[in-house]
């Protein structure tokens, strides 16, 4: 408990330092999390974390004018903001690993600015040989 209160108001104390360093654009940046059998589920549920308190931090940021530099976005002065999802390359669904449940989205059907491939933990080279051997679909995907 200590340790979490103690990252509370060091987050606290920084904000306006971290806040600062952000980019000032008017901009939704789409990330798609692969999802796949055998991913780390760290990998897959870690970015979705990360992404939104980023949103989380640019929203406490102060709205500049727009003659500001650097300049922020004529239309509206927000920041950037990442819209992180998880998807697949085995269709819309619910895919499971490791006893986590995900649902996703088919990646053929979303438009993304960068996706992001959770790595795997195999015990041994043989098992590593028959994981790579099944994501024929992530394969097709990232060779795309």
């Amino acid at each position: 408990m200590h340790s979490r209160l103690f990252g509370y108001h060091w987050l606290n104390r920084q904000k306006e330092v971290l806040i600062g360093h952000m980019t000032p654009h008017d901009k939704i940046i789409r990330i798609g999390v692969l999802v796949y059998p055998g991913c780390l589920r760290s990998g897959a549920v870690m970015p979705i974390d990360v992404f939104t308190i980023a949103n989380t931090l640019a929203s406490m940021r102060p709205v500049r004018p727009v003659h500001s530099v650097p300049p922020v976005s004529p239309v509206n002065g927000k920041p950037v903001q990442f819209e992180a999802i998880w998807v697949s390359a085995r269709g819309d669904g619910l895919q499971e690993v490791g006893g986590l449940h995900f649902q996703t989205r088919d990646v053929a059907a979303v438009t993304l600015d960068a996706l992001m491939i959770p790595g795997m933990d195999p015990s041994d080279a043989h098992q590593l040989d028959g994981m790579i051997t099944a994501l024929v679909p992530e394969q097709a995907l990232i060779m795309d």
